[in-house]
């Protein structure tokens, strides 16, 4: 509703700007070929004293006629007011967009706040804005220290400033918005041991697809193969992983 409003208001305001300016125009460009009507009758008019009224009496570049338009002075009193509402459109419709952009902005924190690690992706399908805006607004809260980010592959996930210091936490928090590498990691940590076949097992997936996972938790220092002879290598989880997880779900 308020939306409404002030869309509506903003129309009749460039509206009205338009019609001063084109009226100024206007009076500005009558040929000043014109005689001075002089009334002298005032007396229609009680509490007036009787003197003479200047109208200038100017023909327009027109041919439907002849105009009646008040003398130069008010004409340029007239151009000093369409100035002055020109100016205040201006700072009206400088802060109505600083007021979106910081309605856009308490909504990216809020969205931040409520889903840490959330990727660009998933913050735009969210808000619904234009891309363009919604990354030129990141920049500038990661800039001010709002938020912090971190790369995981293709995907940039998004943190409030005050989640962690610690890169590695980050960048676990961002694999675990994974539904699938969450789910492994959750049986790691529940399960001393497990291994590969394991997981395929419960997940009901594919070893290829589980190996491929496993091998990126294994690069990220987040799982570790133990040696057992004659057996295939059952996994953990690093120390630091353990801890941190236990601190994200907790």
């Amino acid at each position: 509703m308020r939306a409404t409003q002030g869309r509506k208001a903003t129309v009749t305001l460039f509206l009205v700007l338009l019609l001063s300016g084109a009226l100024s125009l206007y009076f500005l460009q009558l040929k000043q070929t014109s005689q001075v009507l002089t009334l002298a009758d005032a007396d229609p008019w009680e509490g007036l004293t009787p003197g003479s009224i200047e109208l200038l009496l100017a023909v327009a570049p027109f041919s439907a006629g002849t105009s009646i338009v008040l003398s130069n002075s008010l004409t340029g009193s007239l151009a000093g007011l369409t100035s002055l509402a020109v100016a205040v459109g201006t700072v009206v419709a400088e802060r109505r967009q600083q007021e979106r952009v910081s309605r856009l902005r308490d909504r990216v924190i809020d969205e931040v706040a409520s889903n840490p690690g959330i990727h660009l992706r998933e913050l735009h399908r969210s808000l619904g804005c234009a891309m363009g805006a919604l990354q030129y607004h990141l920049r500038q809260l990661e800039l001010g220290g709002q938020l912090v980010s971190v790369k995981n592959g293709n995907a940039r996930h998004f943190f409030p400033s005050d989640f962690s210091s610690d890169p590695q936490t980050l960048r676990l928090a961002s694999y675990l918005r994974s539904p699938v590498i969450g789910a492994i990691l959750e049986l790691c940590n529940t399960n001393d041991r497990i291994t590969q076949a394991d997981l395929s097992r419960t997940l009901s997936m594919d070893k290829s697809l589980v190996s491929y996972y496993v091998g990126q938790l294994i690069q990220e220092d987040i799982l570790n193969t133990v040696r057992v002879f004659g057996r295939e290598k059952p996994l953990v989880l690093t120390d630091w992983a353990h801890l941190a997880l236990v601190n994200l779900t907790s």
